[in-house]
Parts: C-alpha cells; sequence; structure tokens
C-alpha cells in the first residue's frame, strides 16, 4: 500500500480518515481496520483490537507504553536531521506499528512568530509532555528530548 499520510486502499467503505474508520469499525461487528491509538483508545468501548506481532516475534497491543518504546528502542536509529520512522522498531516491548509527527523548521527564525513557535515547540516537549496521557499520546522518550534540546540551541530567534 506503500507509506504517506493518506493511503488508497484496493478494497473498504469509502470511509476517510480516523474518526470516520473508527465510526465504522465501532459499528459494524467483525470489520477490519487501522486507526490512530487515539480514536482506538477514545472509543475503547466499541471497537476490539489485537496483538500484533513485533520485529522481535511478540505480540503486543497497541497502548501509550508500547509506543513509547517503540520510540525508546528506536533512538539509535534516528539520523541527526531526527525525521524517522518507529515502523518496526526493535525491542520486545516496541509496538510494531507506531508512528511520530515531526516540525520542521528554519534554524534562522525572525520575528515574533518564529519565537512563539520555538518557544511553542520547547514548551510541548517539555512542559507539555504532561498532557500527553490525558489525550491519549505517547510521551517521547528522555534521549529523544534530548537530542531535539540539542536542535533548539542551534535556533536563532
Amino acid at each position: 500500500m506503500g507509506a504517506n499520510t493518506s493511503v488508497k486502499w484496493p478494497v473498504g467503505t469509502g470511509e476517510q480518515g480516523n474518526p470516520g474508520v473508527a465510526g465504522f469499525l465501532g459499528n459494524t461487528p467483525g470489520s477490519i481496520g487501522y486507526i490512530e491509538l487515539y480514536y482506538a483508545l477514545l472509543k475503547a468501548k466499541d471497537i476490539q483490537f489485537g496483538a500484533v506481532q513485533n520485529k522481535a516475534g511478540k505480540f503486543i497491543r497497541a497502548d501509550l507504553g508500547s509506543v513509547s518504546k517503540a520510540a525508546e528502542n528506536s533512538l539509535k536509529d534516528v539520523p541527526d536531521d531526527l525525521r524517522f520512522s518507529l515502523t518496526n522498531a526493535d525491542g520486545a516491548d516496541s509496538y510494531p506499528i507506531s508512528g511520530t509527527t515531526w516540525a520542521v523548521l528554519y534554524i534562522d527564525q525572525h520575528g515574533e512568530t518564529g519565537k512563539d513557535l520555538v518557544d511553542f515547540l520547547i514548551w510541548a516537549t517539555h512542559d507539555g509532555q504532561r498532557y500527553n496521557e490525558r489525550m491519549h499520546y505517547a510521551k517521547l522518550p528522555e534521549g529523544l528530548v534530548k537530542r531535539i534540546d540539542d536542535k533548539f540551541k542551534k535556533f536563532k530567534k
């Protein structure tokens, strides 16, 4: 199917995006689909989901801990530009179909907008992490936050 933010499946109901697919899965007994963990946890009473075999051969259920483990176990493979994939990460406790979101920025940030953007990203990778669990998002591993901080030191505000 390839890799992208939106994949065109050859069969299906035509539901679009996580909310549409989650609604379909929750209302259709025996259906199979793939949705973001947030939607699976949000609709946990309506949607059953199982374990997926990871690279180590272990069957792992998706939860915030197994996604954080995938990120932690991927640190050695994260390139200097910090653009990486968590798919099929090493480690017995890593959920194999984990993903992440990046922010790609220019080093030279001019004006208030640039300063505000960098300040927001610093907050999101530090103080903002305390809101992750409540919002059904995995926390960033400490090693990744350190590497992000090293990048922030290079920004010109």
